[in-house]
């Protein structure tokens, strides 16, 4: 008797993870990460503060960031393993150094972009599983600003990146852990091309300067620049909440 109870109960709990696992209809995923810059935005401060201003230049000088934002997710056809998804996600990079030559002046450097990507992924794992790895990609609109600091003994100088949108495309993949029927754990990375269509080159004016990425002569050198592309690698992680069956 105890070991038919016994296998009944083992049965029905089999019932019941089968359907706490079960694909959901619509994911909501609140999420964090470290954003690493690629390619030019990527180089360290020189030597010397004065080859550090608002201009047009081969480099964006940004080695660090750090992104959070949400995301949705909504199944489709039975398997549910083709998903329409939706992002939102604010990404912040920068740099900062304190200089003695030739002057006494901290330099601190900010540029962030807020991402609004509408795509699709395909979920790699069959129906019912607790892990579930993706794949996909999104088309991105992303809107600029930034601002360039410079603290000196008696004054401070404060330069701001003038707001501009480009578009472009992601493109990454993860896991997503769901533990409980409405509850989850995401781990996930993610590659943009931020700045795919619209680049161009408006230069400063006053204490404003530009994202200044299409190709372009400085017209006081003379010096050609090319075209930059903004590429950001992101590792994100979070929390993922399920609704519907």
């Amino acid at each position: 008797m105890i070991k038919k109870s016994l296998i009944y109960i083992i049965f029905l709990f089999t019932l019941t993870g089968l359907k706490l696992y079960s694909q959901q209809a619509a994911t909501v995923s609140l999420i964090g990460g470290y954003s690493f810059p690629l390619g030019i935005l990527s180089q360290p401060f020189g030597d010397s503060s004065n080859a550090i201003a608002p201009q047009s230049d081969k480099y964006y000088y940004l080695s660090y960031g750090y992104s959070y934002g949400v995301m949705f997710k909504e199944g489709l056809g039975k398997k549910r393993n083709i998903r329409i998804t939706g992002s939102l996600v604010f990404t912040i990079m920068g740099q900062s150094k304190d200089y003695s030559h030739p002057d006494q002046v901290s330099v601190k450097l900010r540029q962030s972009f807020l991402s609004l990507g509408l795509g699709a992924e395909w979920n790699l794992a069959p129906k019912r599983k607790m892990l579930n790895p993706f794949l996909g990609g999104e088309f991105d609109i992303n809107l600029y600003g930034g601002s360039l600091q410079q603290v000196y003994a008696s004054t401070t100088n404060t330069y701001n990146l003038s707001s501009t949108m480009r578009g472009g495309i992601s493109f990454g993949g993860g896991v997503d852990f769901q533990f409980h029927q409405q509850i989850g754990a995401l781990l996930g990375v993610k590659y943009y091309m931020a700045n795919l269509i619209g680049k161009k080159t408006v230069g400063a004016s006053g204490t404003n300067y530009g994202l200044d990425d299409g190709a372009h002569s400085d017209p006081t050198t003379g010096i050609s620049y090319p075209a930059r592309s903004i590429n950001v690698f992101q590792i994100y992680a979070g929390f993922s909440y399920y609704f519907g069956k």
